[in-house]
């Protein structure tokens, strides 16, 4: 799917609600791939759980903006949900801005992403994202902040998955 929307792709991150999967093509095939096995820290769930609890944002659209209109995200390191809460709760005591924090967040879901997903795999130079966390255009900036490369988002980053490169006939195939 993402090769009919950038037949230039040659990497593929995909975070949906519940996982979160690495794709590497070569000459328009996988070459390459791997899934998240446990840790739903770099999820479009785990985005929402936390954004709820910075309580400032009215729905992933307003977190999104609040995360791109900051001037710089908070560090916040790569923890699970139950850690994540507490690492929030002290930077905002801290006096850091919720946007900050937001911002923060975004990078802290690509860095688990990268180390935990990616792990030592190689990105090519151009990245395709898709899953409907990458509707909010500060995953992808986060996405192209930390790896360097140029990123793509289709229109409806949530549907990519489901797209295929070939029609297969299924009568043919039993």
């Amino acid at each position: 799917g993402a090769l009919r929307y950038d037949p230039a792709v040659d990497t593929i991150f995909e975070i949906g609600g519940q996982d979160a999967k690495y794709i590497r093509l070569a000459g328009g095939h996988v070459s390459d791939m791997a899934m998240n096995e446990a840790c739903s820290a770099g999820t479009g769930s785990f985005l929402e759980e936390q954004g709820t609890r910075i309580g400032t944002a009215a729905g992933m659209d307003e977190f999104s903006k609040r995360a791109l209109a900051a001037d710089s995200g908070v560090s916040l390191g790569q923890h699970c949900s139950v850690f994540m809460a507490e690492v929030i709760e002290k930077a905002i005591a801290d006096g850091k801005s919720p946007d900050a924090v937001m911002a923060g967040l975004y990078d802290s879901v690509v860095q688990n992403y990268l180390n935990r997903v990616k792990g030592p795999r190689s990105i090519g130079r151009r990245i395709f994202c898709q899953g409907m966390p990458f509707s909010a255009p500060a995953l992808a900036a986060a996405v192209a902040r930390q790896t360097g490369r140029a990123v793509s988002v289709p229109p409806n980053p949530g549907m990519t998955g489901a797209l295929g490169h070939k029609r297969i006939d299924l009568a043919q195939h039993g």
